[in-house]
């Protein structure tokens, strides 16, 4: 039951994709990290490559990259 709770909070594409429990935990941490990094830079877009201290700044996090290829 957390699992599934914790699946429908994490945005995917197509948002029904299963994912094992591991999928669901290290994009929870993903998510985590680059939610952390919209509250530090400020930018709703793309903050995981204005965050200067993280090794996300020279490459898109998952997120990121979600949002990049809606536009």
């Amino acid at each position: 039951m957390a699992f599934n709770t914790l699946r429908h909070l994490i945005p995917t594409e197509p948002a029904d994709r299963k994912l094992s429990k591991i999928e669901i935990l290290r994009l929870a941490g993903s998510y985590i990290t680059h939610l952390d990094n919209q509250l530090y830079t400020g930018d709703m877009e793309q903050p995981c490559l204005k965050k200067s201290d993280t090794v996300y700044k020279t490459s898109l996090c998952t997120f990121c990259w979600s949002t990049l290829k809606k536009k």
